[in-house]
């Protein structure tokens, strides 16, 4: 069977669990990416990236994997779940209350006037290899079984996938080509339902930490999944921590489909409280990855990326922005509806009222008989 695949740019892979009972999953199940966050903290001084990351999978698959590609092997961690939602609250927009009154009519009809507070929104390193597949790492990090790859040739490492319990269909190979030609590793995870019945689920945060000349996320798709298939929905959210901000490039071009919605420096405050959120949460101190050390006065940039099917014909790489302003997301609106009588109508109702007064007060004088 054919795995529907790499959503989001991280090759997603049909896997089945390398035990003698354990069965692939039979035709008509699938693999897709709903849903992505990323967090790439950079060093510019050591040329030090740290990619994390956490999906949410739909699939009815019981067993699955994914491949991440990074130019140097790269050291694995686990990292604390609720970073992602920390960062989702730092950068979420203001929400700004308005009051909005609706004039009711005395002849049925209703219109509203708005007031409201002013505001503005703000806008490669080469190895030399006696086997044309290299294991350079086991382990099972963040609940996942974790095989750290080099290959001297793709179509080799396409079949070493396979043998070892991914389903990676032919038309892999020309992915993998551009990686293996280029000297990077290839990062293969699988992961097992504890549910198999359940259809959607979330993986843990998984750190990646590896050297890089210059940040990325892995954007490059297969042709395959560029060839105008339908596709679900899916979403992705770039937090990027470095020193300035910056601007995604698909490879040389304009990144056009990641929209950066918020760029600012991080507070002392968030800094102190961000630095214990990324190191490795493991305990047993063997698997620790390097400590992260936050650049000394951090700024956290934000991408979202919507779009489907993914212009994926390269990786996304960063690099300083031509504007340094801050940016934030538009406010949210909430408003609070007030009713009342049209005051026009009132004015004109009390004046009428008063000339009908003051004409029968004429008349009552005018044809009122004298008492003889």
């Amino acid at each position: 069977m054919i795995i529907r695949c790499l959503l989001l740019g991280l090759f997603v892979i049909g896997a089945s669990v390398a035990r003698p009972c354990a069965p692939a999953y039979g035709p008509g199940m699938h693999v897709g990416i709903t849903a992505e966050s990323a967090l790439i903290i950079y060093d510019d001084k050591t040329k030090t990236e740290h990619f994390i990351r956490r999906a949410n999978f739909d699939t009815s698959a019981p067993y699955f994997g994914f491949l991440v590609p990074t130019p140097t092997a790269p050291q694995l961690a686990e990292m604390a779940d609720s970073t992602f939602h920390t960062l989702e609250e730092w950068t979420a927009p203001e929400i700004r209350h308005e009051t909005k009154v609706r004039y009711t009519s005395l002849f049925g009809s209703v219109f509203t006037s708005t007031m409201r507070a002013g505001f503005s929104a703000n806008k490669s390193e080469h190895l030399v290899m006696a086997a044309p597949v290299q294991v350079i790492d086991r382990q099972r990090v963040a609940g996942l079984d974790a095989v750290v790859l080099k290959a001297t040739d793709a179509e080799a490492l396409r079949k070493w996938l396979n043998e070892h319990g991914y389903e990676a269909r032919p038309s892999l190979t020309a992915w993998l080509e551009w990686y293996v030609k280029n000297g990077w590793y290839l990062t293969a995870f699988q992961f097992k339902k504890e549910n198999a019945t359940e259809n959607s689920l979330a993986t843990k945060a998984v750190r990646m930490t590896f050297q890089t000349e210059k940040p990325f996320y892995p954007y490059r798709e297969p042709a395959d999944q560029r060839e105008g298939k339908a596709l679900k929905s899916r979403s992705l959210r770039v937090f990027y921590v470095g020193s300035q901000r910056v601007a995604g490039k698909l490879g040389e071009a304009e990144w056009t489909a990641g929209r950066a919605v918020w760029s600012n420096p991080l507070t002392e405050s968030q800094q102190k409280s961000l630095n214990p959120m990324v190191q490795d949460s493991r305990p047993d101190a063997k698997l620790n990855a390097p400590k992260i050390e936050l650049p000394g006065e951090s700024r956290l940039t934000v991408f979202d990326d919507f779009s489907r099917p993914r212009q994926g014909t390269d990786e996304v790489y960063f690099e300083r922005a031509t504007t340094q302003e801050g940016l934030k997301r538009p406010p949210i609106i909430r408003t609070t509806y007030v009713y009342q009588v049209n005051p026009s109508e009132m004015i004109g109702a009390s004046l009428a009222c008063v000339a009908m007064i003051a004409a029968g007060g004429w008349l009552v004088r005018r044809f009122r008989r004298p008492v003889s």
